[in-house]
């Protein structure tokens, strides 16, 4: 009678060490996956930035060969429109993907820190 009470109690015991480990291993698992998720989106970020920085870096040397050319052109009068197509024009050709508006963005930041400068 002592036995089957103590292998009760034990069974019970057991049962309950059972459902708190269940519980504390979704809980890790739970943790673990905002964890991976966070890591993933930051990750997406980066690579966004880094692909925005290459986008400016390549942007600046053809500002550089069109403020070059644009430098040695006598004529003036069309000086800033030719300027700014050829500079489209050359990135547009470089990075196919980006529309008028990343263009126009990119030609602008760059503008004003060449007018920092």
């Amino acid at each position: 009678m002592i036995k089957d009470l103590q292998y009760q109690i034990f069974s019970i015991i057991i049962h309950i060490i059972i459902i708190i480990l269940g519980i504390i291993i979704s809980l890790i698992g739970s943790y673990i996956i905002k964890f991976v998720k966070s890591k993933n989106s930051e990750l997406v970020k980066n690579i966004g930035v880094a692909k925005y920085n290459s986008y400016k870096s390549v942007a600046m040397d053809i500002w550089n060969i069109v403020e070059e050319y644009f430098r040695i052109n006598p004529l003036i009068d069309s000086y800033v429109n030719n300027k700014c197509k050829m500079f489209n024009d050359l990135l547009k050709k470089k990075f196919p993907d980006l529309n008028q508006e990343d263009i126009d963005f990119i030609r602008q930041t760059i503008a004003g820190e060449i007018n920092k400068i």
